[in-house]
């Protein structure tokens, strides 16, 4: 279901995933897809809605502070993107663009 984002089919995926949180509103995985579909389609603003949400109810997701440092990088609040990664254990922040950590002072 997730791959829909990538290939094009963003607003069909949507709509399915939405459907089956209709259905399990609580279901983490669900949440996670929905989340990473809502970045394929650039809906970035319901992308950070969504992984606070996801952090509110799993606060150890990488997922959750990944997708929502790549929603803020998007957005250009760089700021945003690299604390909400540095606060993932470290590791979700160097994933994000070279360009954005060094406008930064972050190697």
């Amino acid at each position: 279901l997730w791959l829909l984002g990538p290939l094009g089919q963003a607003d069909e995926a949507l709509r399915e995933v939405e459907l089956l949180l209709q259905l399990d509103p609580l279901s983490i995985d669900l949440r996670h897809t929905y989340l990473m579909v809502l970045v394929f389609a650039r809906r970035y603003e319901a992308a950070i809605a969504q992984a606070t949400l996801i952090l509110q109810l799993m606060p150890q997701s990488y997922a959750g502070y990944f997708f929502r440092s790549l929603a803020y990088e998007a957005l250009g609040d760089d700021a945003r993107a690299i604390a909400g990664g540095m606060s993932a254990r470290g590791t979700a922040w160097l994933l994000l663009p070279k360009g954005t950590l060094a406008r930064h002072g972050v190697d």
